[in-house]
This record gives structure tokens, C-alpha cells and sequence, in this order.
């Protein structure tokens, strides 16, 4: 996330009706003091911007692990979706789902992933991809062979 000293410093001599340069003709007392009041501003809405992001990343963090769990189901029970099995025109993108997987999942989906591309119902794209996520992040995520 940025600084917004800056934005909250322009915010608040706009407000008090001081131009920048009147400002640079403040003492270095004053100056000082302004600086402390806008960096005691931009702290507390740094701490509340964090807390909200950390709201929603705990909400994401839900929705991927249920997304998560149904996709699980839904391979387990008719194999690994694709444009065909689901009558769709345009490209799907399902293993997108367990790259967003917790860590308490990979084992799971290891084993159904592997069983799919066993059974040949996962691209090799799709299971690089998702092997990916399961093995950290290294690298390319996809094996590019020529």
C-alpha cells in the first residue's frame, strides 16, 4: 500500500486555506507539527485499510474453500469438468479454483487430480498448473515443452 502523506498533507492545507507556499514559509517547528499531525492521520487509516483488507481476504478465504470443497465433490463424482461435459461455448477454467486452495486441501486434491489425469479428464496445462500451487510456487507454472 502507498504513503499517503502526501494526499492527507494537500487535504489539509486545502482545508486550512494555506498555499504551498505559504507552507514553505512556515518555521521548521511548524512544519514539523503539521507533519506529525498528517502522519498520525495516515497511520490510522493505514490500521484501518489493513484491517479491512484482512476482513476481506478472510472472506476470499472462505469462498475459495468452499469452491474448493465443491470442485473436490464434483470431480470425485463426474470427473474433472470441461467445456463439453458442462455444454459450454466458451472456455472454463476450473483448476483456477484449487490455485487458490489452502494448504489443508493439497493432499486431497493431489489424489484427484492424479486419478483424473490418469483417466486422461485433465489437460496437462491444467494439471502443471495446479501441481504449481501444490509444490509452492516455484518456477513456471506451466512446463513449457517443445
Amino acid at each position: 500500500m502507498e504513503d499517503s502523506f502526501f494526499k492527507v498533507f494537500d487535504s489539509i492545507i486545502e482545508k486550512e486555506g494555506i498555499s504551498k507556499k505559504e507552507y514553505i514559509k512556515f518555521s521548521k517547528e511548524k512544519q514539523l507539527s503539521y507533519g506529525k499531525k498528517i502522519r498520525k492521520i495516515v497511520n490510522l487509516l493505514k490500521d484501518k485499510n489493513q484491517k479491512k483488507q484482512d476482513s476481506l481476504m478472510s472472506l476470499q478465504i472462505d469462498l475459495d474453500n468452499q469452491n474448493t470443497e465443491k470442485l473436490i465433490k464434483i470431480i470425485e463424482e463426474y470427473g474433472f469438468p470441461d467445456k463439453e461435459k458442462l455444454n459450454c461455448k466458451e472456455y472454463i477454467a476450473p483448476f483456477l479454483v484449487f490455485v487458490h486452495s489452502q494448504e489443508k486441501y493439497w493432499k486431497k486434491i493431489e489424489k484427484v487430480i492424479n486419478i483424473e489425469k490418469n483417466k486422461g479428464r485433465i489437460s496437462q496445462g491444467d494439471y502443471d498448473y495446479i501441481m504449481w500451487h501444490l509444490n509452492g510456487r516455484k518456477g513456471s507454472p506451466i512446463n513449457l515443452k517443445k
